[in-house]
């Protein structure tokens, strides 16, 4: 080989070589990144979490109070009657049906404690339905069923003379 080729292969070599150290940084760079991007999720998580139970908490208080009254709980039901189809193993046509059948009810004012935490039940299916299948349709549909479970929450206290009654499960509130 001639000198010149020898040449240029070392300094085609060394070139391949600062890449390879390019490359190790950015991988260092792009791993450091994607753990902060984990962090990042978790608290915006936790945030979104947060809003949640202060927006829960503040309608159930209001509702126990009587600003949120059974005229706030109907209309919203109405509007619920609306359900997204269901489509999977979660949120099914069963389940579609007795969230209606409830819906129903609390439109024309009756629902029980009993039901109301079916309510919940049925809206951690529709939750886990949403982000499993990226249904946009229904996690935003269930913001509004959370709502309204917990003005029914409040009405609930209201009706039980504004304090908890033992029959209540707590843990499931």
């Amino acid at each position: 080989m001639s000198r010149e080729i020898r040449n240029e292969v070392r300094r085609v070599e060394r070139r391949i070589d600062k890449l390879e150290e390019r490359v190790v940084r950015l991988e260092e760079r792009t791993s450091k990144i994607e753990e902060q991007m984990g962090r990042v999720e978790g608290q915006v998580g936790q945030l979104v979490r947060t809003f949640q139970i202060y927006n829960s908490t503040l309608l159930k208080v209001l509702s126990s109070k009587g600003v949120l009254t059974e005229t706030e709980a109907e209309a919203l039901s109405s509007h619920l009657l609306y359900v997204p189809p269901a489509k999977s193993k979660y949120f099914t046509e069963e389940v579609r049906q007795r969230l209606i059948e409830i819906l129903k009810g609390v439109k024309e004012g009756r629902y029980t404690v009993a039901e109301v935490k079916e309510l919940r039940r049925i809206s951690d299916l529709i939750e886990k339905e949403g982000w499993e299948n990226n249904r946009r349709d229904l996690l935003d549909y269930n913001l509004k069923l959370q709502m309204l479970i917990a003005i029914l929450e409040g009405r609930l206290i209201a009706r039980g003379g504004g304090e908890w009654r033992p029959e209540w499960d707590l843990d499931d509130w």
